[in-house]
């Protein structure tokens, strides 16, 4: 359930943020990456068609990006490389993409000055649930902490 609201509320934001069109004219993709739950996939699925009466389809799994992927506290995958990653392959159909994983993803938590925030050791790879881009056509969240 923390996964569907997570995911809810990324699509709210880029469905009324992210571009012009009615949301009922829009079309959502699911990219699986990695290993997820075909059960998972299916309920963001439908709740997303329920919710905003738009097309959604869910593309095929893919692997994660190698280029992603990182070990600095723990094995994890970078979200704003994710972001880019689901932005390049995004197909031209599609108004916005969703990158679903069971993976642990993280973010670098930064200050108003743009700096990391201290101790740096804590926010330099920070583990976090779901990412997006303001405006823009991806977001990616992560199963991984909603266990």
């Amino acid at each position: 359930m923390k996964l569907v609201l997570s995911t809810l509320f990324c699509v709210t934001l880029l469905l009324h943020l992210g571009c012009s069109k009615p949301i009922s004219d829009k079309t959502i993709a699911i990219q699986p990456l990695g290993e997820v739950d075909t059960g998972m996939i299916h309920s963001v699925q439908s709740i997303l068609e329920s919710n905003y009466q738009c097309k959604v389809i869910v593309l095929p799994k893919v692997d994660l990006p190698q280029h992603c992927f990182i070990n600095v506290k723990s094995p994890r995958y970078r979200a704003d490389k994710l972001l880019v990653f689901l932005k390049e392959n995004k197909p031209a159909e599609v108004d916005h993409i969703i990158g679903l994983t069971a993976k642990d993803i993280s973010t670098t938590k930064r200050d108003n000055l743009g700096q990391v925030k201290k101790p740096t050791s804590r926010y330099q790879d920070f583990g976090i649930f779901g990412l997006g881009n303001l405006p823009g056509p991806a977001c990616v969240v992560s199963t991984f902490r909603l266990a």
